[in-house]
């Protein structure tokens, strides 16, 4: 009996381990994202201490925007600039000066929920500036990524925020159920998503979450959003592949109201 607890024990840090060591080896690189790219940037100014870490960029720093880093939680506590609060993360707009920024900061109800995202490993709030930024670099239009602030104590990530640009416009959801959209104006969405979604094959990257929701409209051009959900697997693999092509494909038939085999039909084909 007096056993029993360590066998669990070791049960336990096993089954963490074996996760852990696959987890590795079909994304390899989420797991701990590497910040060279923005320190050899001479657009981005990267800090690090015992307390904090941020990411800025060079060219959006200005004096509100490190007002609204020195104190983000007075300014999401608003309700009236709230996109989104729950307890998976707070979403607001915040309007500073002549200046308008997006923040997100990642919420936990809980400290096992806080164990749970690990923070041995890279925050979400830093995948998603650092994906951000390699969105841009491929062609892919995302917000623009201004700074990245994390509260730490030693190398342990505790509170996370994201700041990034702000841009009027409205989801590809809401676009499609208030434009009356034409015929020619589907095709061209739709040549529009095949393409990124190519872009995202030969790059490995998969959005764990895409769907009109998360893809936004402005000025006529597609938007990517909530980069926090993209993973980067290993290789040029058939199964990961047909998975999620599969998976995106009839998310978009969905939204797109017409058959799957018709939408599968005018997307390029990734395998």
């Amino acid at each position: 009996m007096k056993y029993k607890p360590l066998k669990l024990l070791f049960s336990t840090f096993l089954l963490l381990g074996i996760s852990f060591f696959f987890y590795r080896i079909v994304y390899p690189n989420d797991f701990f994202l590497s910040d060279k790219p923005f320190k050899k940037n001479p657009n981005y100014l990267v800090e690090k201490s015992l307390t904090h870490y941020q990411i800025l960029s060079k060219e959006h720093l200005t004096p509100d925007l490190e007002v609204l880093l020195s104190e983000p939680d007075f300014f999401l506590e608003d309700p009236q600039g709230w996109l989104k609060n729950n307890v998976k993360r707070t979403v607001s707009v915040v309007q500073l000066g002549e200046s308008t920024y997006f923040i997100k900061r990642y919420n936990f109800k809980s400290l096992f929920d806080y164990l749970s995202k690990c923070p041995f490993r890279s925050s979400k709030a830093f995948r998603s500036f650092s994906y951000a930024h390699e969105f841009n670099q491929a062609g892919l239009q995302t917000p623009k990524p201004l700074a990245l602030f994390e509260k730490r104590i030693g190398f342990l990530w505790t509170s996370t925020y994201l700041i990034f640009e702000f841009k009027k416009g409205q989801t590809l959801e809401a676009h499609f159920l208030e434009g009356n959209l034409s015929s020619e104006r589907k095709e061209a969405l739709i040549k529009d998503l095949s393409k990124s979604m190519e872009t995202f094959y030969q790059n490995k990257w998969v959005h764990r979450d895409f769907t009109f929701r998360n893809i936004w409209v402005f000025e006529d051009q597609l938007f990517f959003l909530d980069l926090d959900d993209m993973h980067s697997y290993a290789f040029n693999n058939y199964f990961f592949k047909k998975k999620f092509r599969k998976k995106h494909l009839k998310n978009l038939a969905r939204d797109f109201s017409i058959p799957l085999e018709n939408l599968n039909a005018r997307f390029f084909d990734y395998i």
